[in-house]
């Protein structure tokens, strides 16, 4: 049972899964978009399409 005087943790995305520890995992990303460019992003994707994006925030 749980010690209700120790806080809960989260486990980390490595803990729940460990592929992701040795950069087994990849995420292929379809176009980049600066933040300044969020109009350009909501455009694309309200044109149909439906790969992944990725915004840059500074």
């Amino acid at each position: 049972m749980d010690d209700p005087s120790q806080p809960l943790v989260a486990p980390t995305v490595q803990q729940r899964h460990p592929a992701a520890a040795v950069g087994a995992l990849t995420v292929a990303v379809g176009d980049r978009y600066a933040l300044e460019d969020i109009a350009k992003t909501h455009a694309r994707l309200d044109a149909g399409d439906h790969g992944r994006v990725l915004v840059t925030v500074p």
